[in-house]
């Protein structure tokens, strides 16, 4: 019954792709402003779109006869948001350490959080496990768009959750024993299996043993086996200063600092230099601003934490918050960059490219170029003026979002219940 309810909703709410463009595959947007993601603006330039990628984009090109056209105003590459939590059923476990567990048994497509992402712009996610955990499971990256997960899915496998900051009802201590803990059982699972393979070699009459992989393990370690060996990306959180430096620790010591992306609380900013000195990029918390008051003075300082990693050249991307006012919209994050000194370019790069990055897609999505996925916004104007609204969502070519036929907004701006 769950089931059908969840299917049944989607259905009504989702709404993924206009069936007009279903059997289509040419499209072509024509907009007076294509902003590329590149450096390059086009003036009066067509994108042309052949099954769900961009076959060209320029100023001098036409639209095939037989394909579906949208017009636009401007277009930007769609957004991308590099780590979230929400659209699931529960974003954490009660076991502190569940590398087994995956989120692809608890998104939800019927939710309206992917409805208002398709609203909002943005196309691609990683959505994992929130930080109250200390090794949670493996995220997926989605579109958000589909009645079904596998309609949603880009990628199902997407990274592993680690926090370094204490989980409810754990200290710092036990946080970080219950995380070493982890890693020295892993070893341990590790050992016995090659003591195994050594087994099975010299009663075949073997030399050498076969090396131990993952699927020789229980399942409950493979996905971290996987981790330490370097074959996914981690997603460390640390919600304070101190806890920085622990996250750079347990990255290196257990060999996959390389493939770790910091997710940041806002005070972290004081240990911008050991994370540069990492070499790692980091999603900043949904909150850009820190205030702090000054113990003996009482005078209450304000940082501004994009400004901080962007003049220390540290790679981050902006994040969603929770709520429904200006910081759960990443063109309004973005535009705050901007107020605060930080170039277009730069505050575009956090909300398109360098999440995609993050994410290991910097190779399809973040910019519009030929042989990129047609994500793409079709926009009123400058997707950072707040007078500015999405007219089109196009998802690999495909209409996921149109205001004309947003039944939702509508209700809301005729004064409906």
């Amino acid at each position: 019954m769950r089931l059908q309810t969840a299917l049944a909703l989607a259905a009504v709410l989702s709404v993924p792709v206009q069936a007009a463009d279903a059997a289509q595959d040419r499209v072509a947007v024509k907009a007076k402003r294509i902003v590329t993601g590149t450096g390059e603006t086009i003036e009066n330039g067509v994108i042309l779109i052949e099954d769900g990628r961009i076959a060209a984009v320029g100023a001098d090109l036409e639209a095939p006869w037989d394909a579906v056209v949208h017009e636009a105003d401007t277009v930007y590459p769609g957004l991308v948001e590099a780590h979230n939590s929400r659209g699931l059923d529960t974003a954490n476990e009660n076991v502190p350490v569940t590398p087994f567990i995956s989120v692809l048994d608890a998104v939800d497509p019927s939710s309206f959080f992917f409805e208002d992402s398709r609203r909002d712009g943005v196309t691609t996610m990683l959505v994992i496990q929130g930080n109250n955990t200390v090794v949670g499971g493996t995220g997926m990256i989605v579109r958000p768009a589909g009645l079904t997960v596998e309609d949603m899915t880009v990628r199902p496998v997407a990274g592993m959750k680690i926090s370094v900051s204490p989980k409810s009802g754990f200290t710092r201590m036990t946080q970080m024993a219950e995380l070493r803990k982890a890693f020295r059982t892993l070893a341990y699972e590790l050992e016995v299996a090659a003591n195994e393979k050594e087994k099975e070699a010299m009663e075949k009459g073997e030399k050498e043993a076969e090396a131990v992989e993952s699927a020789d393990l229980d399942v409950k370690w493979r996905a971290l086996n996987d981790l330490s060996k370097g074959k996914m990306d981690a997603f460390v959180y640390c919600g304070s200063a101190m806890d920085v430096q622990n996250g750079i620790d347990i990255a290196t010591d257990n060999g996959f600092l390389a493939r770790t992306t910091f997710v940041l609380g806002a005070e972290c900013f004081k240990a911008v230099d050991a994370l540069k000195a990492s070499g790692r990029p980091v999603v900043l918390s949904s909150a850009l601003t820190y205030s702090e008051r000054d113990p003996i003075t009482e005078e209450v300082t304000e940082t501004f934490v994009p400004s901080v990693f962007h003049d220390a050249g540290v790679p981050f991307a902006l994040a969603r918050g929770s709520s429904t006012r200006g910081d759960g919209y990443l063109w309004f994050q973005a535009g705050r960059c901007i107020a605060e000194g930080i170039s277009e370019a730069d505050a575009l790069a956090a909300i398109t490219t360098a999440p995609a990055a993050m994410l290991g897609l910097g190779d399809r999505i973040g910019t519009i170029e030929a042989g990129k996925d047609a994500n793409l916004l079709l926009m009123t104007g400058s997707l950072l003026e707040a007078t500015t609204w999405v007219e089109k969502t196009l998802i690999e070519g495909k209409v996921a979002y149109d205001r004309t036929d947003d039944a939702r907004l509508k209700r809301v701006l005729e004064g409906g219940e």
